[in-house]
């Protein structure tokens, strides 16, 4: 079993959105360990989490002290984490992070059928199974996978009207190897008029 750590250490308010008042803002993601196999696209149990919300103004900088560990079975040799900042409205979103809820509604295999046949086009669902839905994204590779994921996620807010996600960033151990992500490195996080930096650490 290998664990992959998460630190978001630090976040600073460059501009705050278009609300009146200050922005209540968290970070939500989803975890998901992964592997290719014979072309086949292999994915683990979703895991969804999120940091408590904050108020923040331009020119507000704070230590967030977010950290999360996730494990990788020993059969997983890749993983897929997706990190968004997000503005709270009513919560509901938060809660669905925090519960676990929104990475069940992704494991769902008819909304995922339905976000694939968005990004990929036309194709008769009623022809299509689970197995065959990750067979062909194995050969569009782990790249297709984070689109999907937030294309999900993007849908599962349309349909309740919660929370903004103001931007998401997407991580593979090779992107965080490429990244040198075992310190931690600023990230900026934007959307029209809101525009937030976080430092981030995964090791």
């Amino acid at each position: 079993m290998k664990s992959i750590n998460l630190k978001i250490t630090k976040i600073e308010c460059l501009r705050t959105s278009i609300e009146f008042g200050a922005d209540e803002i968290y970070c939500g993601g989803i975890f998901i360990p992964v592997k290719l196999q014979n072309e086949e696209l292999i994915k683990g149990k979703a895991i969804s989490f999120a940091t408590n919300d904050i108020s923040m103004r331009k020119g507000k900088e704070l230590n967030l002290n977010g950290e999360f560990s996730f494990d990788i079975p020993t059969e997983y040799d890749d993983y897929i984490l997706i990190l968004q900042l997000i503005e709270k409205d009513d919560g509901l979103l938060l809660q669905k992070f925090k519960s676990g809820k929104i990475a069940e509604e992704i494991e769902n295999v008819d909304i995922l059928k339905n976000a694939f046949v968005k990004l990929i086009g036309s194709i008769n669902i009623k022809e299509i199974n689970q197995g065959d839905i990750w067979a062909s994204l194995g050969k569009m590779v782990v790249k297709a996978l984070p689109a999907i994921v937030i294309s999900l996620i993007g849908d599962i807010i349309k349909q309740i009207k919660m929370d903004d996600i103001i931007s998401s960033k997407q991580f593979s151990k090779e992107k965080a190897k490429e990244l040198k992500l075992n310190s931690p490195k600023e990230f900026l996080f934007s959307k029209l008029f809101a525009k937030y930096k976080l430092s981030i650490s995964i090791n």
